[in-house]
């Protein structure tokens, strides 16, 4: 049989693991977040596209199968590198 000790020493543990696993998922949920960027900030992450080569592929998103990696919030266009980065693999000849 457990001691009062014992199940202590347990419940203990448990609560590290929970803390450690919610460190996790709020690390994974900003980094998610982190992947979704304006164009000014993207554009400062990824110096190799000009702000006009970006804003016509933006502007032509529906067709050149960019807009599902695009999320448009008010007036702002958000861009997903991670999406963007699949998109240009896609592209590849």
């Amino acid at each position: 049989m457990n001691t009062n000790k014992e199940i202590v020493g347990h419940f203990n543990n448990l609560k590290t693991v929970i803390a450690e696993i919610e460190s996790y998922l709020n690390k994974a949920q900003t980094s998610v977040l982190d992947d979704w960027q304006p164009i000014a900030p993207f554009l400062e992450r990824n110096k190799q596209l000009s702000e006009p080569q970006l804003r016509h592929l933006l502007n032509n998103r529906k067709t050149n199968g960019l807009n599902k990696h695009t999320r448009k919030i008010g007036r702002t266009v958000y861009i997903s590198e991670s999406g963007f980065l699949q998109w240009i693999k896609e592209k590849e000849p």
